[in-house]
């Protein structure tokens, strides 16, 4: 996850200019996120961060800034207008290329989890 949220970080920032803002903000309102939500999942991940990358206290901090992260996305999306002219066009290529950007590297961090997965599971087998 941690190589992912990046990747989300970037997709918002490419969207938020072409979103709405008073939609956006109430689609923050309906899907219950607050400011200190935003600022706490946009706020870069660095290295020395997390002492113990391998704590559960750890995954859980990740996971939620993933969950918060994607949720702020989505926001970014539903705020996209859709007037059907052709300023439509521009706004919506960038979400497309957005969305497929996050696919890959979504379907990169799932190859490389059930990788890890994999390989724990055939030590509990053997």
């Amino acid at each position: 996850m941690i190589g992912v949220i990046p990747r989300y970080h970037q997709a918002f920032k490419a969207l938020k200019p072409f979103t709405q803002e008073l939609d956006l903000e109430k689609y923050y309102d309906i899907y219950d996120v607050s400011d200190m939500d935003i600022s706490e999942a946009l706020t870069e991940l660095s290295d020395n961060e997390f002492e113990d990358v391998d704590s559960l206290r750890v995954l859980k901090t990740i996971a939620a800034r993933f969950f918060i992260i994607r949720k702020i996305l989505l926001c970014s999306l539903l705020a996209l207008d859709a007037s059907g002219e052709k300023s439509d066009i521009i706004r919506w290529t960038a979400a497309v290329d957005e969305i497929q950007g996050l696919n890959l590297v979504t379907e990169d961090a799932e190859d490389r989890l059930r990788g890890i997965l994999n390989e724990e599971q055939s030590k509990f087998i053997q």
